[in-house]
């Protein structure tokens, strides 16, 4: 098990989700971007697919929908993630924004990705 999930507490993520229930607003999980070894501040980057296993398996085990940020990047880090080697560029926020939109509109829709069990029927024109 990774320290970093482990320090999360499982009581306080079900506090999230009933409190996200009665907006009839899906928690998401997303899974962390890829980071570049060669910035300063990309040192994690050899961990980061680990912990993206256990997003996805704490996803498929809540029932929510998953945002696969780092698989969307398709390990471009030269573009996507800024020169410290960890956080974003103006293109790589604008690719998460695309992903949870697309997400989001799939949840509307009740397509691909609309997991999550108390989910409600909006009609989307």
């Amino acid at each position: 098990m990774d320290p970093l999930l482990d320090r999360l507490d499982p009581g306080d993520q079900k506090r999230l989700r009933r409190a996200a229930m009665p907006a009839f607003t899906p928690p998401m999980l997303a899974t962390l971007t890829p980071e570049n070894q060669m910035g300063i501040r990309g040192l994690a980057w050899s961990l980061v697919p680990m912990i993206n296993d256990q997003i996805r398996a704490l996803a498929a085990s809540e029932g929510v929908p998953l945002v696969d940020v780092y698989q969307a990047f398709g390990g471009d880090v030269t573009t996507l993630i800024g020169f410290d080697g960890l956080h974003p560029t103006a293109a790589g926020y604008a690719k998460i924004a695309d992903i949870f939109f697309n997400s989001i509109d799939s949840w509307l829709r009740g397509g691909p990705g609309a997991l999550w069990h108390g989910r409600i029927t909006y009609e989307v024109k």
